[in-house]
């Protein structure tokens, strides 16, 4: 997410893990662009999914998972299909 050559993108990080271990690895992106929700419950696989989703603020929307890597020009190309073809 952070190699994009667009800056139009947030992150939305659901930590669904029993431990919250995530928070430390998002501690270490001091990005305005980036939030962190702790799940109360373990809310499993394609519960979390359905978190992010919900914690999402945009129209526009891509669920990564685990091993997901995005190409630098992902956010870009999606952007501008969006507007192309609203």
């Amino acid at each position: 997410v952070f190699s994009q050559r667009s800056d139009s993108w947030r992150l939305v990080v659901c930590d669904d893990s029993p431990t919250g271990e995530a928070a430390a690895v998002v501690r270490k992106w001091p990005d305005a662009r980036v939030s962190y929700h702790r799940n109360p419950a373990t809310l499993g696989m394609a519960g979390n999914w359905n978190r992010c989703l919900d914690a999402a603020t945009t129209n526009l929307v891509t669920v990564l998972h685990a091993d997901d890597e995005l190409l630098p020009d992902y956010a870009r190309l999606m952007l501008d299909g969006a507007a192309r073809f609203p």
